[in-house]
């Protein structure tokens, strides 16, 4: 807890406040200040809060730092087929930062959803939808018509963070890319067909990007692509299948994985990147 004091035109930290009450100093542990006949907190205790849907924040009164985690969603996973089990979607984005704030200052955040799993199993199983976000990720593709091969995972989608006070976007975390789905005369490795995580670098740009849509397999049985993660550039592409050749001399086999988003942030603030988030993007922030 802090109390700031404009001291000369500098606003200076106050870690302790103390008073004189009968000739004895007492330290105080919340101070008040009344403004438009309504009392506010300058000395506060320290608070969080954790958002799982899009939304705004407002900073308290006698705040004037704050922490906060941005996430991205995860990839889906790509649909099975009979002996190739299903595989795991790509990683969402983390960052971290903390930035200097005003009291009353506004952020606005929209939360990135995690990719939709590809079915599996089945001729023509569908591709999974595209999780929700700032950008929206790519759909899964749908596998081939006949035998039991798996569509292709949903794309994550982006979370941003944007600031109000200064018109500007803090941070957009990237979505990770969705699985390929799978056919049963396997010519990928499993790592090779997991949906890819969202990279730790940044983009030169905030403008965003949806995830493009994972292609459908045109032959009689084999595996989708897998959808590409939003994020801040164009090239997060849908996966292919295999060979992307109608001539389908590759039958019954796996589909690609999408592209990764890219995230954006600004760098004067971040302290950490991570692509660890397996769900639903989220922003936490404490103060």
């Amino acid at each position: 807890m802090a109390l700031h004091l404009q001291d000369q035109g500098s606003w200076k930290k106050a870690d302790e406040v103390w008073v004189n009450d009968s000739d004895t100093w007492k330290q105080c542990n919340e101070v008040y200040i009344k403004e438009n006949n309504a009392w506010k907190p300058v000395l506060y205790e320290p608070g969080s809060m954790y958002y799982t849907s899009s939304g705004s924040f407002t900073v308290p009164q006698g705040v004037f730092s704050i922490t906060a985690t941005v996430v991205g969603g995860a990839g889906g996973a790509g649909g099975g087929d009979g002996g190739a089990g299903s595989v795991g979607g790509g990683n969402g984005m983390t960052v971290t930062f903390s930035a200097s704030v005003m009291p009353d200052d506004t952020f606005a955040f929209v939360i990135g959803e995690k990719g939709g799993d590809g079915a599996g199993y089945r001729g023509s199983a569908s591709g999974g939808s595209g999780g929700n976000g700032y950008n929206s990720g790519g759909v899964g593709g749908r596998a081939g018509a006949h035998g039991s091969s798996g569509g292709g995972g949903g794309g994550g989608g982006s979370t941003s963070f944007y600031s109000n006070a200064s018109s500007a976007m803090y941070i957009i975390a990237a979505g990770g890319s969705g699985a390929g789905g799978r056919g049963n005369r396997s010519h990928y490795s499993v790592a090779d067909i997991h949906g890819k995580n969202a990279p730790q670098t940044q983009s030169a740009t905030s403008q965003g990007y949806d995830g493009g849509n994972g292609l459908s397999c045109p032959c009689a049985d084999g595996g989708a692509g897998g959808g590409g993660g939003g994020g801040t550039e164009s090239s997060a592409i849908g996966g292919l299948y295999y060979g992307n050749t109608t001539s389908c001399q590759h039958y019954d086999s796996d589909g690609m994985p999408g592209e990764a988003g890219v995230g954006y942030y600004n760098t004067g603030i971040v302290t950490s990147t991570q692509d660890i988030n397996t769900g639903d993007g989220y922003v936490s922030i404490s103060w």
